[in-house]
């Protein structure tokens, strides 16, 4: 079974709702996840170490990463774990439901656009993992 990495920011219910509806979206399509808000540590003042490696050990896991993009910049972590994975040679798919852009010419920021493919609702998102899984190339980045 494909293995999924769930990138997104955690600030607020509405972004962790959004994250257990990309959560499913992956489960529907064949994949195995991890979703950092449900399966790593819950942040607290003492355990910044603890978190950082359950949410690294789970990127380096992961065969795909499937990062939430949303926002008027990306979430400086999920940004963080998008180029930790595309330096491991994984794919990242992205899900940008947001109309705001992030300049003139950029949906996202650039190095960010450029290192992954970039969906916009969740019906492309399912699409795009099964095309994905079914990819024999899929698991070499």
């Amino acid at each position: 079974m494909k293995k999924a990495y769930i990138a997104g920011p955690l600030f607020s219910d509405a972004e962790r709702a959004f994250n257990l509806q990309i959560e499913a979206v992956c489960r529907a399509a064949g994949f195995e996840t991890f979703l950092p808000q449900r399966d790593a540590p819950v942040p607290g003042p003492s355990n910044g170490k603890d978190v950082f490696g359950s949410e690294l050990r789970a990127n380096e896991w992961a065969d795909v990463i499937v990062a939430n993009l949303d926002g008027m910049d990306v979430d400086s972590g999920t940004a963080w774990e998008i180029g930790y994975a595309i330096a491991r040679g994984k794919s990242v798919i992205g899900i940008r439901t947001d109309w705001r852009h992030f300049s003139p010419n950029e949906r996202v920021n650039l190095m960010i656009e450029q290192s992954s493919f970039i969906v916009e609702d969740l019906s492309q998102l399912k699409n795009a993992l099964v095309a994905w899984g079914n990819d024999d190339r899929s698991g070499h980045g």
